[in-house]
């Protein structure tokens, strides 16, 4: 099992590892989501784009047609009032569609404040721990057996090292991304009686993206790598070209993919 991958952070060759492929992805309207949506239709994905800002769909949609990639679909939705209903009917219209899911990239996340958790405004934690940590499962349960259907199927969940490291005032999202670190584990443990399937959860470290700089507002934004630099990450493991890589933790280091799966 390998347990390192060098990112091509340039993006400029489409190796087709996502050919025929059909990938859904959260958080698709902006940051590292609309990144990973672009490079997965330039490998020739067709992507399920879902996010609840419809501009940042439509230039998702915009930016994929003008490349020539696989015609999206778009998904509105907003994830703090996600349910099991809207979940069912998504995984309807996904089978009707492509009659499975090659892969699901989940890079969804609700903005919260860095606040002590004794001040923690308890709309704001429910929302957050919601659309975060519930959501993810709430999907994951409904299009399960479209991933069961499909011939190498993967889950990659965006997570970060708040949730590996709890530290002070990330209440609620370091809830969450500790959620999708238990997911992803779950989730290759109970799939284990198909070698096909691969499950991670991945931090892609320090980024050039709205939530780093409302957390971080001193740090210097051309000192970050922009979202484009850590795209290849989330295509390599929605791949089947993953298949050896070992999981189901994940951590993206100056330009290199770790597992640190122990």
């Amino acid at each position: 099992m390998t347990t390192r991958y060098e990112l091509n952070a340039t993006g400029d060759t489409a190796a087709a590892r996502l050919e025929g492929r059909t990938v859904l992805i959260t958080g698709a309207a902006g940051g590292i989501g609309t990144a990973v949506s672009l490079a997965c239709a330039r490998e020739g994905a067709t992507v399920v784009a879902l996010d609840r800002n419809q501009r940042g769909l439509d230039r998702v949609y915009d930016a994929i047609v003008a490349a020539k990639g696989p015609e999206p679909v778009q998904v509105r939705e907003d994830l703090a009032t996600f349910d099991t209903s809207r979940a069912h009917e998504l995984a309807s219209q996904l089978e009707d569609t492509f009659g499975r899911l090659d892969a699901l990239v989940w890079l969804a996340h609700e903005p919260a404040p860095l606040t002590p958790l004794e001040h923690y405004p308890e709309e704001t934690w429910l929302r957050v721990v919601h659309a975060n940590a519930n959501a993810p499962w709430i999907l994951l349960r409904a299009v399960a057996p479209l991933l069961r259907a499909a011939g190498s199927p993967r889950v990659v969940l965006g997570s970060g090292d708040a949730g590996r490291r709890p530290r002070a005032y990330r209440g609620a999202t370091a809830l969450a991304w500790s959620a999708m670190d238990t997911l992803a584990g779950v989730m290759a443990d109970e799939f284990e009686n198909r070698p096909a399937f691969r499950a991670y959860s991945v931090d892609p470290g320090a980024v050039h993206t709205p939530m780093r700089m409302g957390w971080y507002p001193g740090d210097d934004p051309n000192a970050l790598p922009e979202p484009e630099a850590v795209a290849d990450a989330f295509v390599f493991l929605a791949s089947p070209v993953s298949a050896d890589f070992q999981g189901p933790l994940c951590v993206i280091d100056d330009g290199t993919l770790f597992s640190i799966d122990s």
